[in-house]
Order: structure tokens, then sequence, then C-alpha cells
């Protein structure tokens, strides 16, 4: 059903444009805008781990490319709501969870970098606890279990001064597993 629904998103953003109506001519753009922001945000990603002498593997990268337009539109809806936060989430950091619309087994975990130095969700603690985080929601997601986790965070703290704020992404990811409790 969900490759029904793509396809008729995709459909709908290939027609000619005079004949949409006004709602649909602004969800179309808004899945276009939200579809391109994920994309640069991603190719930011592999571009700084690229020169970083890291790479994120390819197929975790096509997992990602392939995402549908509505997952891509979510998240970017998640990290946007940045904006609509309490402080207190803007300085401790925070996570949700956003499932995949293109594929039931892909899980995704924002995580928006806390702005304080002691922050809960900070650069450094999500550097040394990123595989923690992703056993732990692996070993919470078991019914049934998910092929695929990702954790896409959003760094919001390069604000010019003037309300504009260059967001940059960084990429985790393990594959999902069944554990041994959870069978039977």
């Amino acid at each position: 059903m969900l490759g029904k629904v793509e396809t008729r998103l995709t459909n709908i953003i290939n027609q000619d444009g005079s004949q949409l109506s006004e709602p649909l001519k602004e969800l179309t753009h808004k899945l276009q805008s939200h579809a391109a922001i994920f994309q640069r945000l991603l190719n930011g990603a592999t571009k700084r781990r690229h020169e970083a002498g890291e790479t994120i593997p390819l197929e975790e990268v096509k997992i990602l490319v392939a995402e549908s337009m509505y997952t891509r539109l979510s998240i970017i809806e998640e990290m946007m709501d940045y904006e609509n936060r309490s402080r207190e989430e803007c300085l401790n950091g925070y996570l949700c969870h956003q499932h995949s619309y293109n594929d039931f087994g892909n899980h995704y975990v924002i995580v928006v970098y806390g702005l304080d130095q002691q922050a809960q969700y900070s650069k450094q603690w999500l550097q040394h606890n990123y595989q923690s985080l992703l056993s732990d929601i692996n070993a919470q997601l078991q019914n049934p279990a998910m092929q695929e986790y990702f954790i896409l965070v959003f760094d919001m703290s390069n604000d010019d001064g003037k309300g504009n704020v260059t967001v940059v992404m960084d990429v985790y990811h393990q594959s999902g597993s069944v554990l041994a409790d959870s069978i039977g």
C-alpha cells in the first residue's frame, strides 16, 4: 500500500502544476523542499566523513537515498520542530523516533544535540554511546525486530547570531538482530 501511495505522490509531483489544487501544490512543494533538504544534509554528512578519512558505507547511503519522500519530510519536520521546543530541551538535547514509510524494517532515531556543555545528548556523549543506544533500541523493538537502525543527529549550534542556523547532520547505523530472549 505504501508503495502505491509513494507512486501517487510522485505522479502528483510530476503532473502539470496548473492542474493541481492549491493544497496539493503546497504539499508537493513541501515534499520536494524537505526531500532536497534531507539530501543536502546527507551529502554534507558523507562529505565531512570522507574529508575525515572515514566513510558511510555505500549500503547505508543507498538505504537513506532510497527512503520515501514522506519519511524524509517527517524526519526534516522533526528537525525543524527544534524552534518550537522548550529551552530546556534545546540545552539538553532530545531524541524522537521515526519509522520508515518505505521499508517497515527501517527505524530512525532523530537526535538533536544539546547546546549546553553538560547536555544529556551532547556530541561527545553520542560519539561514545551511539552503539549502546542502538543496541538498546534493537532490544526494545523485537516484535518484530527491525532490519536497520539509524541515528540521524542534527547539530543546531552553528548560529550566525542573526537567527540563521547552519544545520549539520551525523549518521550512525546498526543492522537489527533478533535477540535470543525474544524468540518463542
